[in-house]
């Protein structure tokens, strides 16, 4: 066709001027391909068919052949999966982190389990002197008040101790017991000593001392007879009056109403009763049991005096005085004799407080602040101002105390231990100048890292080197 382009002249318009591929300069293998834009040097299609794909071409290790035709795609999954392994490795605890942890965990559980053995001790020395007393006082029996008064606390004792019997004698004893007596009149029944009580086989005991007999009572609708305890003794002696349990009758009353109204029960079984000859001790290990009774029958007899003295009374053991009976003998086992031996002691006991005030205004009158005790007030030597004679109608007592009583300022603990709850230490020893009876104190804490007091009352001790 004449208008159609010559195709080989379309071709040459694009290639370059004739080059053969030996004419072309080959990289060295050490260096890397350059590709070149430059269209002059695009072969033709011959020229493109005729080079050697075969030989070598120098490529760093380093580089990806493929980077250059990754897809995005392929990218976005390679990015992704690098960015999952930064994650993985932050999210991951260090083991220092976690034994950090622990320690802090193991500090705080120990702080807690601490608090709960909290506790505080305060030591307190109060303010104290000394002073020299001997001085004679007076007191009356059972005063109050400003007056100093006394009272007087008595206690019954028996000992026996088996002894020896070295002798013999012939005795005649008569029985001894206990009997309850019964009044279900209305009103009292006195019995003179000597009235006799009769068993229902007809044997005699008397009451050796008069009694009273109450007279009945009324309790939830019922009558309850009126009663008394006394001792009786055979009217003769001799065993034949050692009887068991027994129910008695008053003959004296045979033929009236009363004899039915007042009677008498065995509270113990009546025994001793013999006549005859017996072993017996002699007049020096009598002398002797007798001695050792004594000692033994104070020291049981003071122990139980001191049992029963309120605490805010003070008693002196050379303020008790001691009555013993003569002793008595029974036959033993074998070759011995049981000697026995009752004994009464009573104890004057005073008030602390009145007892304290009258040694103060003798001592220390110009003391003004009264809230003093004696720490020592028991130790004080105490004797009588002349002989006891009747205990029991005494009014009047006079006695001597001697020694170095020792004046102690008092406060109020429980006030104190109710201030200082929950205060740190130096607020604990302002709160403690407030107490002007306080000479000194140390305060200690435990756990030693804590620097407050519990606020539980109960966890703080209070310590008075002084006791009172």
């Amino acid at each position: 066709m004449k208008n159609e382009p010559n195709k080989k002249n379309l071709v040459q318009d694009v290639l370059p001027s004739k080059r053969s591929i030996r004419n072309i300069e080959l990289p060295n293998r050490s260096k890397r391909s350059v590709v070149s834009n430059d269209v002059s040097k695009v072969s033709t299609k011959n020229d493109y068919d005729e080079q050697d794909f075969s030989r070598p071409v120098s490529i760093k290790k380093e580089v990806d052949l493929n980077a250059g035709i990754k897809t995005s795609k392929e990218s976005d999954i390679k990015e992704n999966s690098y960015n999952y392994e930064y994650e993985d490795e932050i999210k991951r605890p260090s083991k220092k982190l976690f034994y950090g942890m622990v320690i802090i965990a193991i500090f705080i559980l120990g702080f807690a389990i601490s608090s709960i053995f909290k506790q505080a001790v305060i030591t307190i020395t109060p303010h104290s002197q000394v002073v020299a007393l001997d001085s004679s006082f007076t007191a009356r029996k059972d005063s109050v008040g400003a007056t100093l008064g006394f009272q007087i606390v008595s206690v019954n004792k028996e000992l026996s101790k088996e002894v020896a019997a070295g002798g013999k004698e012939n005795v005649s004893i008569k029985a001894k017991g206990t009997i309850t007596v019964f009044n279900t009149t209305t009103e009292a029944q006195r019995l003179i000593a000597t009235t006799r009580f009769e068993t229902p086989e007809g044997l005699i005991y008397r009451i050796p001392n008069p009694i009273t007999v109450p007279a009945r009572t009324i309790k939830d609708g019922k009558n309850i007879p009126g009663s008394v305890d006394t001792i009786v003794e055979a009217d003769r002696a001799g065993e034949s009056y050692n009887i068991d349990l027994k129910d008695f009758t008053v003959p004296g009353f045979k033929g009236g109403p009363k004899y039915e109204q007042i009677y008498a029960r065995s509270k113990t079984e009546i025994t001793g009763g013999f006549i005859g000859e017996r072993k017996v001790v002699v007049e020096e290990d009598l002398i002797e049991a007798s001695v050792i009774l004594e000692e033994e029958l104070k020291l049981a007899l003071s122990s139980e005096i001191e049992e029963q003295i309120p605490s805010n009374f003070v008693m002196y053991k050379n303020g008790i005085n001691y009555t013993f009976s003569t002793p008595t003998q029974s036959s033993g086992s074998g070759d011995t004799a049981i000697i026995t031996k009752k004994a009464t002691a009573s104890a004057f006991i005073f008030d602390r407080a009145s007892i304290t005030r009258e040694i103060l205004e003798v001592t220390s009158p110009n003391i003004e602040d009264q809230n003093i005790k004696i720490s020592n007030l028991d130790e004080l030597n105490f004797t009588f101002s002349g002989n006891i004679l009747d205990i029991e109608n005494i009014g009047n007592l006079t006695f001597k105390l001697e020694g170095q009583p020792q004046l102690v300022w008092i406060f109020d603990q429980n006030l104190l231990t109710s201030e200082i709850t929950g205060l740190s230490k130096s607020n604990v020893k302002q709160a403690i100048s407030r107490y002007p009876s306080i000479k000194e104190a140390t305060i200690e804490i435990k756990p030693f890292w804590f620097t407050s007091v519990p606020k539980n009352e109960d966890k703080v001790k209070i310590i008075n080197t002084i006791e009172i």
